[in-house]
């Protein structure tokens, strides 16, 4: 039977963030910038979306428009499905898997064989840019017995010491392994925490070099994934702020972690590999929850990634935080914009007569008089609301999710979102990203980020404002152009 034409027009297709032409995907994968390309790879499911996992294949010039590629790893006979991991340029050849006439650099995979007898560690190479892909002959090269829970192995290159660094989950620990020819590998730390069993059995780390804005201070952030005990829904991402000198990662405060997502469905984030030097720290997730990923009423795909996100570091009061923001190159996606004048609210304002159905809303509140209750509410006609509510006496932001689709949707997917400010202020920054089936609320230049899934029964229409003290206001709304219009 041939396959299905793709229309990329289905209902609640999202326009600007990254989906699969059909069936299942989660994790982004195997995140790697090569001879001016962006290759994500992703845990991909081709049979209706069910069986093994393989790793599915796009490509970007901008990390806006994707060019889908055939399929790049298939599970293996003897070891199992492809699960998680990441890819690296092999410069200098370290692995030897590119021959003396060739011109390029490998890319060299590094992932997760899962089968019923454990996890282990193999590698696969591109001598073509990643077009087609050949598995090690002699994998895995890092096994660990009794190993159900031992993935997700990150790579990456660290120049003052000359050697690969990876770091690995290894149930509630991360371990931490160097390499100079990415075969063999040498344990130099097990990192962990005796309150790090709440969290369940860890996931995706990844490691990574960040500045601190505004000055040129450098720190390394450490990111794990978790499947119990996240805000707002058990699966989530804590990260730590620390040093490491190649061999080993230094955090004064294990137990202290802070989350980089306080939505519920945000998960598996992994950084690009290979950037140039010049460009910053860039990260993609996954959008979904594992609660509820199964269920959601897409089709004929399911699964979908969080918009590319630029990583930072902020100090306040001599403590370091992480940021996340929308890159640049989305203000490529601008069709048009209505600037909001500067204006005074107490009590109820309508802001807009019409948003556009894939917009981008900009809104900078001050205030003299603190205000307890701020709300910002996007509705329609039909009773669909998305309400933003931020209380000041607790710097809490509450999200209610109001939807009249005659859906049956997980309950989860009406339940309030809860985050918080870490410290008082008398200004609200806001950007929020609304595409077909989901929102993207960075806050304070994404010191807090909110993502969540949405299904309303129409698109949102209209914003108004509650304050009952004296707010001033202003802002503007972009309406984006969709990055699937091509495939139309």
């Amino acid at each position: 039977m041939p396959e299905p034409m793709i229309r990329y027009n289905e209902p609640y297709r999202p326009q600007f963030h990254f989906s699969v032409p059909r069936h299942w995907m989660n994790d982004p994968n195997g995140l790697v910038w090569y001879q001016g390309i962006y290759h994500l790879f992703y845990q991909y499911k081709p049979d209706q979306g069910q069986g093994a996992l393989h790793w599915g294949h796009a490509t970007s010039q901008d990390l806006l428009y994707w060019e889908h590629q055939p399929l790049a790893l298939y599970p293996h006979p003897r070891l199992g499905m492809v699960f998680s991991g990441s890819a690296v340029v092999d410069h200098t050849n370290s692995a030897g898997f590119q021959p003396p006439d060739h011109p390029y650099p490998a890319i060299v995979a590094i992932f997760t064989h899962a089968s019923a007898q454990g996890q282990v560690q193999s590698l696969a190479y591109s001598l073509d840019a990643g077009v087609t892909w050949q598995e090690y002959v002699h994998n895995p090269v890092l096994t660990q017995a009794n190993s159900p829970d031992y993935r997700d192995p990150k790579v990456f290159w660290y120049q003052p010491c000359q050697h690969w660094v990876m770091v690995l989950a290894e149930g509630h620990q991360i371990g931490v392994y160097t390499s100079t020819n990415l075969i063999q590998w040498q344990l130099q730390q097990a990192i962990t925490d005796p309150s790090w069993q709440a969290f369940g059995i860890l996931e995706m780390p990844d490691l990574v070099s960040l500045s601190v804005t505004p000055d040129s201070e450098r720190y390394w952030v450490l990111q794990v994934g978790v499947q119990t005990g996240a805000p707002n829904g058990g699966y989530g991402t804590f990260y730590l702020v620390g040093d490491f000198d190649g061999y080993q990662f230094q955090c004064a405060h294990l137990a202290k972690v802070r989350w980089n997502e306080w939505g519920p469905d945000c998960y598996a984030g992994q950084s690009w590999s290979n950037l140039p030097s010049d460009q910053a720290c860039i990260s993609i997730a996954w959008l979904n929850n594992w609660h509820y990923a199964r269920d959601l009423p897409t089709s004929p795909w399911l699964g979908s990634l969080t918009l590319p996100r630029q990583l930072k570091l902020i100090r306040h009061q001599h403590q370091l935080y992480l940021t996340q923001t929308p890159l640049n190159a989305l203000k490529q996606l601008i069709n048009s914009t209505q600037q909001l004048e500067r204006q005074t609210i107490q009590g109820t304002q309508h802001l807009t007569s019409q948003l556009p159905p894939l917009a981008c809303l900009h809104y900078q509140f001050n205030w003299s008089t603190t205000p307890t209750e701020l709300t910002i509410c996007l509705h329609n006609q039909a009773g669909d609301q998305l309400e933003f509510i931020y209380q000041t006496p607790t710097q809490e932001f509450i999200l209610k999710r109001h939807s009249q689709a005659k859906l049956s949707l997980p309950s989860e997917l009406s339940q309030d979102i809860i985050a918080r400010l870490p410290w008082s202020t008398n200004s609200l920054n806001l950007q929020i990203l609304l595409d077909t089936n989901s929102v993207e609320i960075f806050i304070e230049q994404g010191l807090v980020v909110i993502t969540a899934l949405w299904f309303g029964s129409a698109p949102l229409t209209h914003c108004s404002v509650v304050s009952h003290t004296t707010v001033e206001l202003r802002g503007s709304v972009d309406q984006l152009n969709s990055t699937l219009n091509k495939n139309l």
